[in-house]
């Protein structure tokens, strides 16, 4: 038995201003979260958190967003902004020496409260359909649209289709992704949902099989999504 999978984590390269030895100016998070399955594995607060690494540099500018991944493709989600430190600093109108370090606290407070208040609504939840590949590609583009210096995409879900693009719980469709992972490829590809440049987005996929048959429907389905991601610039 496997307790957690992080099964890839799908680096694209930084935009020709950026080395990777550059510190970022901003760093934008965002975590989706499938409730169409009870077994899901969710969020870790801690281990979000210290992906900002305000420790190295307080004056970052950060972003954090929490969705739902349902069986619909609009979905409620939460969003939380602490501007860099020359913007903060202009409210700091008592010149309080801690203040940026409260605003941090504040940011991170904000985090912890939304994950666990989305833990808590949603442990129960179970759907029989799943938007997940239009809710991660609108996700993806959100990010470009907004996207910082480092931008990176967490998806707790086991990434099994059930909706009118395709159906992962069908006998055939699933001897037919295993034998023939393109062919479930040139479906996904098709939609033209995914962003055609995805440089600068670091794709995180997280999931918690309880049997073997769970772990190769999983594996089956991240080959699709590696090669939309990876042909995207990874």
């Amino acid at each position: 038995m496997k307790k957690v999978i992080f099964l890839m984590s799908i680096n694209f390269l930084w935009s020709c201003k950026n080395s990777i030895d550059d510190k970022p100016q901003s760093i934008h998070i965002t975590a989706i979260v499938d409730i169409t399955d009870e077994m899901t594995l969710l969020p870790n607060p801690d281990a979000i958190l210290k992906m900002y690494d305000f420790n190295t540099d307080k004056n970052i500018e950060a972003n954090f967003k929490i969705c739902s991944l349902t069986d619909r493709q609009l979905n409620p989600d939460k969003s939380f902004h602490l501007p860099d430190n020359s913007v903060s600093e202009k409210d700091n109108i008592q010149d309080d020496p801690n203040y940026r370090e409260k605003l941090i606290v504040v940011f991170y407070a904000s985090i912890r409260k939304a994950i666990t208040e989305f833990t808590a609504s949603n442990k129960n939840s179970s759907l029989h359909n799943s938007e997940c590949f239009r809710t991660i590609a609108g996700e993806l583009q959100n990010l470009m649209i907004h996207r910082g210096d480092k931008n990176i995409l967490l998806i707790y879900s086991d990434v099994q289709e059930n909706s009118e693009l395709y159906n992962c719980y069908k006998k055939n469709n699933q001897e037919s992704l295993h034998k023939n992972p393109d062919d479930v490829f040139k479906i996904f590809d098709k939609a033209h949902l995914i962003p055609n440049d995805l440089k600068n987005i670091t794709v995180i996929f997280a999931f918690a099989p309880k049997i073997r048959e769970e772990d190769m429907r999983y594996m089956d389905m991240i080959k699709v999504y590696k090669g939309l991601l990876e042909q995207r610039g990874g």
